[in-house]
């Protein structure tokens, strides 16, 4: 007896878009929160991958960033 599996392509990427896009906006949301204020985080889905970014939204966060390297410090 052979049997046939046909998988749903649009379904296994919208699956991954979704999983991908929880699980990086969790971590970047946890990386901005222990920067400190004036930092945020974005989610990107891009066709076979989700990227996450974190990133200074005020001028005293890049200011604080180039000082202390506070990306960095808190990965």
């Amino acid at each position: 007896m052979i049997s046939r599996i046909e998988l749903d392509s649009a379904g296994l990427t919208a699956l991954r878009h979704e999983v991908g896009e929880s699980l990086c906006g969790e971590l970047a949301a946890e990386i901005a929160e222990k920067c400190g204020e004036g930092y945020g985080h974005r989610v990107a889905s891009l066709t076979w991958l989700t990227l996450a970014t974190v990133y200074t939204a005020t001028e005293q966060a890049a200011l604080d960033n180039s000082e202390n390297n506070t990306l960095v410090n808190n990965l």
